[in-house]
């Protein structure tokens, strides 16, 4: 999968879903004094990218057994409109549990980028590496290099609650291999 980079002024934000995309998404939108209140999705003002080249790059990776909860309360539970038709097209359906929504999981990571590995989304050029969870002190860190950046706002909250206890020992297991990479990344940050 080809990195989706968000850039402006030299600095690029690797977007990877479910991991604070669209907060970025605004944040960078008020930054170029566009108005931050509309549809953030499809807003062709934003400039994206494949290649990183000329750009400072900034991922944020999201604890794997975190973000796959997201994406199923995001996309299964809350969510009627395309983020579940892409995965309807899957097989998933609205009335799966956790433990079925990941026993659907494999074979279908590289078909839905909110399901994907975060590792495929990461551009070879290196890349600064933040963790989702502390991203309010990395955001902090960021806009004191680049000024132009606003505070970064909270979008698209999950009606989550804890991630762990929505998970199985055989869930738990299949997560691990399935997501062993990304595992291993957000480990060593």
């Amino acid at each position: 999968m080809k990195p989706n980079i968000l850039h402006h002024n030299g600095l690029g934000f690797v977007i990877i879903p479910k991991c604070g995309g669209t907060s970025i998404k605004c944040a960078v939108r008020e930054g170029m004094g566009l108005d931050a209140s509309q549809r953030i999705h499809a807003d062709d003002r934003l400039k994206y990218t494949f290649s990183p080249e000329g750009l400072e790059l900034v991922a944020f990776i999201r604890n794997p057994f975190d973000r796959i909860v997201s994406a199923y309360t995001n996309k299964i539970v809350d969510d009627n409109g395309a983020g579940f038709e892409r995965l309807k097209k899957l097989g998933f359906r609205k009335d799966m549990t956790f433990p079925q929504f990941v026993a659907h999981l494999p074979g279908k990571l590289r078909h839905e980028g909110h399901i994907t590995t975060q590792c495929r989304y990461l551009p070879k050029a290196n890349t600064r590496l933040y963790r989702f969870e502390d991203m309010s002190s990395a955001w902090d860190e960021i806009r004191a290099q680049h000024d132009w950046l606003p505070v970064l706002p909270h979008k698209n909250r999950s009606s989550k609650s804890d991630w762990q206890s929505y998970y199985t020992p055989e869930a738990e297991r299949l997560i691990a291999e399935l997501y062993q990479k990304d595992i291993a990344l957000w480990h060593s940050l």
